[in-house]
């Protein structure tokens, strides 16, 4: 089972819909594609793999409401 449906179904939530684009530059864009404001929000974002790119894009997600 992957993290994000094992924590969803813990926590009994659904998962907001989100845009996450990789430019050919490396510059990320993320965005919520419905309001958040005044929510408990988590950020799940696996660092396997290439871990630079995973904290560029949890980085990118967690800068999107502050």
């Amino acid at each position: 089972m992957p993290l994000w449906r094992a924590h969803r179904c813990q926590l009994g939530i659904e998962l907001g819909p989100i845009t996450l684009k990789t430019f050919p530059n490396d510059e990320v864009y993320c965005r919520f594609d419905e309001s958040i404001r005044g929510a408990d929000v988590f950020l799940i974002q696996p660092m396997c793999g290439n871990a630079g790119t995973g904290i560029t894009q949890m980085m990118a997600c967690s800068s999107c409401w502050s």
